[in-house]
């Protein structure tokens, strides 16, 4: 009898909003083969988002604190102004 062997690797992720009833699912797959690819685009993403905006890669990046300003996304004293925020914060959605 064969072994199974791991042939993908997915990563799956729920944000909602409990008063409108809204679920949105988010998923990201992958070969074992492309894992270490996956992790140093991810790292990079991160030290970028450190680097041009000071959003510390501690910070959990949950885009219903942040979509329309709703919160402060960057540990700068200068990214006060909605327009320094939204940067960062398309920078996540894409």
């Amino acid at each position: 009898m064969p072994v199974p062997s791991l042939s993908r690797m997915i990563y799956i992720d729920d944000s909602g909003r409990p008063q409108s009833g809204l679920v949105v699912y988010g998923w990201i797959e992958f070969t074992p083969a492309h894992w270490n690819g996956v992790l140093r685009t991810w790292l990079d993403h991160r030290k970028s988002l450190w680097l041009k905006y000071s959003v510390p890669a501690s910070q959990e990046l949950h885009m219903t604190d942040y979509a329309l300003g709703r919160g402060r996304i960057s540990s700068s004293p200068n990214a006060e102004s909605s327009k320094t925020r939204s940067t960062p914060t398309r920078l996540l959605l894409s």
